[in-house]
């Protein structure tokens, strides 16, 4: 067995002062055959320690050290701080119940990544099961990273929130004037929204540009801060200006600034036609409860409202570098989560749900367990970052309508009161 864990471990750090390298050791072990065959078993997990057991990790500490063994222990016991008989009793019964395919959660506590798992069956026809590694489109989470990147221009001076958008984009209408880039952030822009077709799902228009063209010719439908409407055209208006302020595309800003630095090697902006290997298939269920494949609207030019597609690893990943401030300074992440307030002072309800607010890319949510942020995609997946509770979950899955929110939610509870 120890032979085994050799060939897994790929690489030994020289040091470990911080142990600021064991989410990224983490990362090395969970897309490794071993530790896949040893966490997946049908719907159920194997726990690491049954295989190694506790007695053999004085002799991994003298093979490999310090960062070793700090891996090892994660893997072992969860920091010790979650629950996962009783997470593993949560995934599976909403796999069970609402007929999940495969899911995908990642949790993080306190900044550090202490869980990343997965079950199921990522394709059910091929047989292929889900991993750490596996893939995921993530929708409308997507805006979150937008968001962030939005605002880390903030933080360099390039982009002024409470500024028109008209004053970056000056071939926007007159009629438009009112609109700030806030309001774009926080979908308050009272503007007509483009089409999108009922049967495909993609977006109408060549470009951001020429989606936003076929509507400038409408008037508003409300004042600008009247009144939430979840919206395409705030972000496609983002989209021009992150590219008008840098002279780089979305795809470029995002990888440059998110996903290069803070080593988010899996996330990326899927193509029709050359999809990546790990990405899930997406199903449905039908009348009868059959499982039906959906096919995804990859389009190249939505990349501000949707698009994304990553890991549970890779989102963790995020979450615990914003946790530790390796994205923005505190103010503007405070400033960034703060729910949106309407031109009579109330905060703006989104979704038609009192317990729920919009920020800059980022759903505001109230519920008993405490306050969150984070986003929904496409009711198939749910990112929720506790702002009071030190707690962020992640959960990926490839069924639509799968109640994702609601998951993660339970998954948050058990790790709060374990």
């Amino acid at each position: 067995m120890l032979a085994e864990l050799r060939i897994v471990r790929r690489s030994a750090p020289s040091s470990c002062s911080e142990c600021s390298g064991c989410d990224d050791q983490r990362s090395e072990w969970t897309d490794a055959a071993l530790f896949e065959r040893l966490t997946t078993v049908e719907m159920q997990h194997v726990r690491f320690r049954e295989t190694v057991g506790l007695a053999n990790l004085t002799e991994l500490v003298q093979m490999r050290g310090c960062q070793l063994i700090i891996g090892m222990l994660l893997l072992v016991t969860g920091c010790a701080s979650v629950p996962r008989p009783r997470i593993d009793e949560i995934v599976t019964d909403a796999m069970r119940v609402r007929g999940i395919p495969a899911v995908g959660v990642a949790i993080v506590k306190d900044g550090r990544v202490v869980l990343d798992e997965a079950w199921g069956y990522a394709d059910v026809e091929r047989n292929v099961r889900a991993t750490p590694a596996t893939l995921f489109p993530i929708a409308s989470i997507t805006k979150v990273f937008a968001g962030t990147a939005v605002m880390q221009l903030v933080h360099h001076g390039r982009i002024d929130v409470n500024r028109p958008l008209r004053s970056y984009l000056p071939e926007l209408p007159a009629a438009w004037s009112e609109v700030t880039v806030k309001h774009a952030l926080t979908h308050l822009t009272g503007l007509p929204d483009i089409a999108v077709d009922p049967k495909t799902g993609m977006f109408e228009g060549s470009s951001a540009a020429d989606a936003v063209a076929s509507v400038m010719a409408r008037q508003p439908v409300a004042a600008p801060g009247s009144t939430f409407a979840y919206q395409i055209i705030g972000y496609l208006l983002l989209d021009l200006l992150v590219a008008r302020v840098t002279g780089r595309t979305v795809d470029q800003v995002v990888h440059e600034r998110l996903f290069a630095p803070l080593g988010l090697a899996s996330t990326t902006y899927p193509r029709a036609g050359a999809l990546p290997a790990s990405l899930v298939t997406v199903y449905r269920r039908t009348a009868d409860n059959s499982l039906v494949p959906v096919e995804t609207p990859w389009q190249t030019w939505d990349h501000m409202v949707r698009g994304l597609a990553t890991s549970a690893s890779d989102l963790a990943r995020f979450d615990a570098a914003l946790s530790r401030g390796e994205v923005l300074p505190g103010t503007l992440l405070q400033a960034m989560w703060k729910p949106a307030v309407l031109n009579d002072g109330t905060r703006a309800t989104a979704f038609d749900d009192p317990r729920m607010g919009y920020a800059a890319g980022w759903t505001w949510y109230d519920f008993p367990e405490g306050k969150a942020v984070g986003h929904s995609g496409s009711n198939m997946s749910q990112y929720l970052h506790y702002l009071d509770i030190g707690i962020s979950v992640v959960v990926l899955t490839n069924l639509q309508n799968s109640d994702p929110l609601e998951l993660g939610r339970a998954i948050a509870r058990a790790v709060r009161q374990p």
